[in-house]
């Protein structure tokens, strides 16, 4: 897989959509500049002495274009996201006429590649991060950022993106730069945690747990803490009839293997003689994967748009989670999802992944509790505010109903071998956590 830098997610503050240029302007001359013609059934490519090049494949284009490279070492663009922070330089691709590609049909799409020389003064935090941003200029005049698929060369200092030919149609130019980690992402601490119900919040420990009230345990998904997935903790406790909540911070850049045992240990340890789970997006992942190893008896378990096994998230799929995940959400850190994708725990994402079918595997001998599984079937806001995000939806997906993050057929997966209650509502991935009609159709369903 060469897909390196910041997944999937997925996952929740800000988000990139269409706006204006936010780039400051050139603070010093252009260092590069080359132009030439690129046939479009031909291809070709442009390349500048500081490294920086473009190929334009065969039939990635539609006629002839003009095409100019330019690249700026001392513009800095402007990045109004939490968790990134541009580093200063930058390389541009200006067309002649707005780019139209050629109809793909049953072809693959052709591929765009990049080649990018970074700024060696700032390598150490840049390959941190591996966070390249492409920023399309558009012919209506918007903007429009996503982070393509990219492999870092630290001996000669590159970057080299791909990027679909088709998310170029309509550009009149595009920047590419890196990034490196910005530094007002909010992080909670790991461990267990109570939901505080004289203060409407999460406590950390040391908390005491009362042993005689029904207990349901939260476990939250990518690019969150139960923190900021369930701020409505007080509601899911009204609806399911719960006398008090635990949740569980745990590190979701890490493989569900890793994590799943932290749950197991701390549900084991509860004094408690049974308790509910209620998860979310990859939280649901590590709870399956929890289950063989929790000793305890669990009365119900409850998915919320889980990328259940064996289907997984077809973003994790090789070539796709950097686009997907983070294309229009910059939700974390960039080398938080760096590191998520050197622990593995991207590739375990994929469909029919070799972790997903162990954790299947192991479910199958269990004697299950009655599952409670809801399913959304609405984009994400950046799915519709932003073209080229659509576009990676529509070309990964094929249509298929999704949440944004999640297909429905993962998320409705039946796992138990009592009845499984499944509802599908018209939420994005990210609704799903809070929303009073999961509640309400969750609630009955737990509360006894």
């Amino acid at each position: 897989m060469n897909a390196r830098g910041c997944l999937l997610s997925f996952l929740i503050a800000v988000l990139a959509g269409c706006g204006g240029n936010t780039s400051t302007p050139p603070s010093s001359p252009l260092l590069n500049l080359i132009s030439a013609p690129i046939a479009g059934e031909q291809g070709g490519s442009l390349k500048l002495p500081n490294g920086d090049s473009v190929t334009f494949p065969a039939e990635a284009l539609q006629g002839n274009q003009n095409v100019t490279l330019s690249s700026n070492a001392a513009e800095t663009p402007s990045l109004p996201v939490k968790g990134w922070s541009p580093v200063a330089g930058t390389m541009t691709v200006a067309f002649s006429t707005a780019v139209q590609t050629q109809p793909r049909g049953t072809k693959p799409a052709p591929t765009v590649t990049l080649t990018f020389a970074y700024s060696k003064a700032s390598a150490s935090a840049i390959l941190k991060a591996q966070a390249p941003v492409l920023e399309i200029t558009t012919q209506t005049g918007s903007v429009q950022r996503i982070s393509a698929d990219a492999t870092f060369n630290p001996s000669t200092n590159t970057a080299t993106l791909t990027v679909l030919a088709e998310q170029l149609s309509g550009a009149t130019s595009f920047k590419v730069y890196v990034a490196a980690d910005g530094s007002s992402v909010q992080h909670f601490p790991l461990g267990p945690k109570l939901w505080n119900i004289a203060n409407q919040q999460w406590q950390p420990e040391p908390f005491t747990i009362d042993p005689t009230k029904r207990t349901v345990v939260m476990v939250h998904g990518i690019f969150s803490a139960v923190e900021s997935a369930f701020p409505c903790e007080q509601r899911i406790l009204n609806a399911g009839n719960y006398g008090q909540a635990v949740g569980l911070d745990y590190d979701w850049t890490q493989p569900p293997a890793t994590e799943a045992p932290f749950l197991a240990n701390l549900i084991n340890s509860l004094p408690l003689s049974t308790v509910d789970i209620e998860a979310h997006s990859y939280g649901t992942v590590v709870t399956l994967a929890a289950l063989p190893l929790i000793k305890k008896p669990i009365g119900h378990v409850v998915l919320l748009g889980g990328p259940l096994p064996l289907n997984g998230a077809p973003q994790a799929d090789p070539g796709f989670w950097r686009d997907l995940i983070m294309a229009g959400v910059w939700l974390a850190a960039p080398s938080e999802v760096e590191d998520a994708y050197k622990s593995g725990m991207i590739n375990d994402m994929a469909t029919n992944s070799a972790a997903l079918q162990t954790i299947d595997h192991a479910l199958q001998p269990l004697t299950l509790p009655p599952f409670v599984q809801a399913a959304g079937g609405s984009p994400l806001p950046q799915e519709t505010h932003n073209t080229l995000v659509y576009l990676l939806y529509l070309y990964l997906y094929g249509g298929v109903t999704n949440d944004g993050i999640v297909e429905q057929k993962s998320a409705t997966q039946s796992f138990s071998t009592k009845t499984s209650e499944i509802t599908f509502l018209s939420d994005d991935h990210l609704q799903l956590e809070c929303d009073p009609q999961v509640q309400q159709f969750v609630g009955p369903l737990v509360s006894h």
